[in-house]
């Protein structure tokens, strides 16, 4: 199954006589991946967040028209959220100033926003991925090979790397290194690609306490550590 036709599984088991033994297509398990990744950072509500926060923008007309833009809908596909986030970050400064003088309950918190500056790219490179699955002329061999470029840009980005003794797990220092089932990445470089991300991300980290700064850096490789770890 390569995702080209919708509803020839159902066709089948309707047809069979049999049961019908399922093998999701590659788009449909990196789907999950991304989903279960996703959900995972800050128990489920950034994605809640900026899903709630989005569906607020989209109702507020008057500011829709001064800004002569409107957030993305969010279609429950990661290439919609890929948008919704690059929306947000890209009107954050103007976003600021409607919560202040609206007050909205939605409105994302200053840890929310640091890690949406830190995911942003790496949802860009998932939709990318996901368009290139969109080919018709791709086959599962090739929609592999993406997914495998897809996790190389991640840890290559990130400077992930994997453990290859399981001994050496247990003589990780935890206030450095963040691991998750044999991979692991530096705090520090984690911190460095907060600063890429201009200087008010790096600014509205420095005002964290050192806990909440630990938090963020766990809940960012909470998501990048997830993909690849679980990755296909």
């Amino acid at each position: 199954m390569t995702s080209q036709h919708a509803g020839v599984v159902t066709l089948l088991e309707n047809e069979c006589l049999n049961h019908v033994f399922r093998i999701w297509c590659v788009p449909h398990q990196l789907d999950i991946v991304v989903k279960n990744a996703t959900h995972g950072v800050l128990d489920e509500a950034f994605y809640k967040v900026a899903h709630a926060f989005s569906v607020h923008l989209r109702a507020q007309q008057i500011l829709v028209t001064k800004m002569g833009s409107k957030c993305p809908k969010d279609m429950m596909r990661w290439v919609a959220f890929d948008s919704i986030l690059h929306w947000l970050l890209e009107h954050r400064r103007r976003l600021m100033i409607h919560v202040v003088d609206k007050r909205s309950v939605q409105a994302p918190s200053t840890q929310w926003w640091v890690i949406a500056g830190m995911l942003a790219p790496l949802f860009e490179q998932i939709a990318v991925t996901f368009a290139t699955f969109q080919s018709s002329n791709f086959v599962i061999s090739q929609q592999r090979q993406e997914v495998l470029n897809l996790m190389a840009d991640i840890v290559a980005g990130l400077d992930i790397s994997s453990i290859v003794d399981a001994t050496l797990i247990n003589e990780i220092d935890p206030t450095t290194i963040i691991q998750r089932d044999g991979w692991i990445v530096t705090k520090d470089v984690v911190v460095m690609h907060i600063r890429d991300q201009g200087s008010w991300a790096h600014d509205l980290y420095n005002e964290f306490f050192d806990i909440e700064k630990q938090q963020t850096l766990q809940e960012i490789n909470i998501f990048s550590l997830s993909i690849v770890a679980d990755g296909l």
